[in-house]
């Protein structure tokens, strides 16, 4: 690499009567080291135009895929989204609209070659949370204090979710305590390509998928 140089004029003395000006050829103090360090970008994150396309019987999808609605039924119904992501960071925004049992409510991914289920938590495939602090590693519960109910999740709270391909990690924040987790996913165990998915636990359950931020710098998690 050509070091850039710089020009300064000084006054030269070495003739006592007569003065002359020479001029000196200096290194710019912008070097290798710093030139690294103003090149290095940081990773940008992908507002996911995702929608809901397919939920089992118990839930309804409206709004064009941007909601859906638990109706009835006694078990968990998943609700997953349309794209698959084998690459790249993504952004969802999930505000939780109703939530009068204050039961769970799973937000995560599984692998988009695991078939739809009633009880898809527990798929070796599924990697996500319930609550803060309370999430499933390949279909493992890790938190068992607490049974079915939200601890630190109210209605109207929205909750946000990184996907990110690049270094197997999905994270995790409440946008209103803004308390955040990240999990390490293993790729033999939930395989590319992931799909977005959430489980509602609670009758009456609303969740809307909002519209996320474009070019949100990854190191805000």
């Amino acid at each position: 690499m050509n070091v850039p140089l710089s020009n300064n004029i000084e006054e030269d003395q070495s003739a006592p009567l007569i003065y002359q000006l020479k001029l000196v050829t200096v290194p710019s103090e912008l070097d290798n080291k710093s030139m690294l360090k103003y090149s290095q970008v940081e990773p940008k994150i992908t507002a996911s135009d995702d929608i809901f396309e397919c939920c089992l019987d118990g839930a309804k999808i409206e709004d064009n895929g941007r909601l859906v609605i638990r109706t009835e039924g006694i078990h968990p119904v998943e609700v997953r989204g349309k794209v698959g992501y084998s690459s790249g960071i993504h952004r969802f925004r999930f505000q939780i609209e109703k939530n009068p049992s204050g039961m769970w409510i799973f937000f995560g991914i599984i692998s988009k070659s695991v078939p739809m289920a009633h009880n898809s938590p527990n798929s070796s495939s599924a990697y996500g949370w319930v609550d803060y602090n309370d999430y499933f590693l390949d279909g493992i519960r890790q938190n068992n204090q607490t049974v079915g109910k939200f601890q630190h999740t109210i209605e109207k709270d929205i909750i946000a979710l990184v996907v990110d391909c690049t270094n197997r990690k999905i994270y995790y924040t409440n946008e209103r305590s803004q308390k955040n987790q990240q999990l390490a996913i293993d790729i033999n165990k939930c395989p590319f390509p992931w799909q977005l998915y959430i489980s509602l636990f609670g009758r009456r359950d609303r969740v809307r998928l909002l519209n996320a931020t474009t070019d949100i710098l990854l190191s805000s998690y």
